[in-house]
């Protein structure tokens, strides 16, 4: 196999590579499989077990589908184009362990994965995205899609690809404006989800908090625009009014990882904007202030809180 950009490649000729066949990985892996695509998924334990044997299920409000995935437990590879979709606390383990070579693209939240994935090396590119989709793992081989669908990002090749494969890929000149958007938008719906164990509409929708969520995209701009992001007066209506076009049912991986007893992607989304703060002297209390309550959330739910007798 020769990876893409060096001579002899053609990327409609790309072979791909999933890695972490969770709610955004799956519903990659579905529609990527849906549409033709030389795609394999790198799945592990039960995922890998029953996907082996069983179809996948992907309910979509873009229409279901199920069929059979392919799907490896070891990494292998070289591929011409890697998507890592797993949570960020597992990006650096994950990218270790892979045979790497090719294009890697980030499909995950927040603004630090694209570096870690670079760090590792012996990638031609690392191409950042914006992932617009959401999605829940209703169990190893079924996802939930609810809202949206498409990714955002600057690498024209890598969005043909998908594009040809029946996925929406949306080229912009510089995606630092859509990832601080998108940070913005989880630093509030995720968080306040996790937080209140509630679905987006009713956290959204309610009076008291409507000034939390404001002065939580405030000090999201705040920083953004001390790290030279180019984001205007009216980031945080943009931001509001975006929350507002989603589902009302909407959940978000925060709120399911804190049902199902999982840690909480906390560094990523608040901790990531704390430690820009930091860095620029900035003070950010709202966000300070929910991010040490998404980290108690996160640590009851791990069991890490002890709890009296």
């Amino acid at each position: 196999m020769t990876p893409s950009g060096s001579s002899g490649s053609s990327s409609s000729s790309w072979r791909a590579l999933v890695v972490g066949v969770g709610a955004i990985g799956g519903w990659l892996l579905a529609r990527l499989t849906e549409g033709g695509a030389d795609v394999t998924g790198w799945a592990r334990g039960e995922a890998y077990a029953r996907l082996s044997r069983e179809p996948f299920v992907l309910r979509s409000k873009d229409g279901d589908w199920s069929g059979p995935v392919r799907v490896v437990e070891r990494p292998d590879g070289p591929y011409d184009v890697t998507f890592v979709c797993t949570k960020s606390a597992a990006t650096a383990d994950a990218v270790g362990q892979l045979l790497r070579g090719g294009v890697a693209v980030s499909v995950q939240n927040g603004l630090d994965n694209p570096d870690a994935i670079a760090a590792a090396g012996g990638w031609e590119r690392v191409v950042p995205t914006v992932v617009y989709c959401g999605c829940a793992r209703v169990d190893a081989v079924t996802v939930r899609h609810t809202s949206n669908g498409y990714l955002v990002l600057d690498d024209a090749e890598v969005a043909a690809w998908l594009s040809g494969h029946g996925m929406r890929a949306d080229v912009v000149a510089d995606v630092a404006v859509p990832q601080w958007s998108k940070l913005a938008s989880n630093v509030v719906q995720n968080s306040l989800t996790a937080i209140l164990d509630t679905l987006q509409g009713p956290m959204r929708d309610h009076p008291a908090l409507q000034r939390v969520q404001r002065d939580l995209c405030d000090e999201v701009r705040e920083v953004g625009v001390a790290c030279g992001v180019a984001l205007g007066e009216g980031f945080t209506d943009a931001v509001l009014a975006g929350l507002r076009r989603l589902p009302d049912h909407n959940g978000t991986s925060m709120l399911w990882d804190r049902r199902a007893g999982r840690a909480l992607e906390v560094d990523a989304l608040t901790g990531a904007v704390l430690r820009r703060a930091d860095a620029h002297g900035i003070d950010v209390p709202v966000v300070r202030t929910v991010d040490a309550l998404v980290r108690f959330v996160s640590d009851s739910a791990t069991g890490a809180v002890r709890q009296p007798e």
